[in-house]
């Protein structure tokens, strides 16, 4: 079917190489030596996926920018139906909506979105944290508001989505959502991207994840075909890997970048992180769907892989990673243009 491979040529339109085509197994030096201002650091955020989606557990990368500052990279969102926030559907004032309109409400990706921007606001402090040595200008804080503006996410991601989805069987999307199994599978995601909040919660989550994995349970085998259907691991490793290095290419395009730095060691220093996002996001995916699934009964964990396997499944699948990854790009980009900015500012 065509609808793999338009995924991976989607991928390389976003500008970044599918991981899948790239060396794997070699750990290449976070230090890039020909810019040794320029240091990439792996750490993790408690940030679960929509299928991801906005919900994995996955990693963030730090530039190590100028005169030793932290500044904090795009946080990324695993991409697919999970972890989206339950609350009531929003009604439509002229009383007209398309298909995808009602896709998008029964989805309840309105409410995520106002949730993702709440999540990015307070990640927001924490790159100012890092830019003023621990005090937040009220500059910086209404000017990480304007980056995260809610309106402008919602309308992106609906407007991709649209654009995706044309001549997609949308119906049988609104449809599976829409049945009992479809929202008990939302409230399940929501929950656990909630609980996934706390740490204690996530490091459990985790043991339970890695002895599941060792023991292969029957269980386990059903969330890993899930998985791999749905391609988990590599779209969320590029939809991180993509908002890197458009933070990146932001902080270049303020001036903050050392002098010379060029697209291709921007892209090489992100890729140099790639084995460790691999890692932690694997980690994160198999913890927040062994989570969310718990309490589901095979039936029901049966019907969503059935339902993923079809080709409304994997259209929804693949719009959605294109709708979000374009909004993530493009805050992160921002981020990044912010920060160089204000780090010009502070050498003045």
């Amino acid at each position: 079917m065509v609808r793999k491979q338009n995924r991976r040529r989607n991928r390389a339109q976003l500008g970044i190489i599918p991981v899948t085509d790239q060396p794997k197994g070699k750990i290449l030096p976070t230090h890039h030596a020909r810019h040794p201002d320029i240091t990439l650091l792996r750490a993790m955020v408690t940030f679960p996926r929509s299928v991801v989606g906005n919900a994995q557990r996955a990693p963030y990368l730090k530039a190590n920018a100028m005169k030793g500052t932290n500044v904090t990279v795009f946080k990324p969102l695993a991409w697919t139906a999970a972890a989206l926030m339950a609350a009531p559907a929003p009604t439509f004032a002229d009383g007209h909506a398309g298909p995808v309109d009602i896709l998008f409400a029964t989805m309840e990706l309105p409410a995520m979105l106002d949730l993702m921007r709440q999540e990015g606001l307070e990640y927001g402090q924490t790159i100012g944290q890092d830019l003023f040595q621990g005090s937040v200008s009220a500059d910086w804080t209404a000017t990480v508001e304007r980056i995260y503006d809610a309106d402008r996410m919602k309308s992106q991601v609906l407007d991709v989505l649209k654009t995706e989805l044309d001549g997609d069987d949308v119906a049988a999307m609104v449809d599976f959502f829409a049945s009992d199994a479809g929202t008990r599978i939302i409230n399940l995601e929501v929950a656990a991207r909630s609980a996934l909040m706390d740490d204690a919660v996530e490091e459990a989550a985790n043991e339970v994840a890695a002895l599941a994995m060792a023991d292969e349970t029957p269980r386990f085998k059903k969330i890993e075909e899930f998985a791999e259907l749905n391609d988990l691991i590599e779209t969320n490793i590029v939809g991180a890997m993509n908002s890197n290095y458009a933070f990146f290419t932001g902080l270049a395009d303020s001036g903050a970048a050392p002098q010379g730095m060029s697209e291709d060691e921007i892209l090489a220093d992100v890729w140099s992180q790639e084995p460790e996002i691999r890692q932690s996001t694997t980690e994160w995916v198999f913890s927040f769907l062994m989570l969310a699934y718990e309490p589901l009964d095979d039936a029901d964990l049966d019907a969503y892989i059935a339902f993923s396997a079809t080709d409304a499944g994997q259209d929804l699948n693949s719009a959605l990673f294109l709708a979000f990854d374009k909004v993530y790009e493009g805050i992160s980009r921002n981020l990044g243009l912010s920060a160089g900015q204000f780090m010009g500012q502070q050498e003045l």
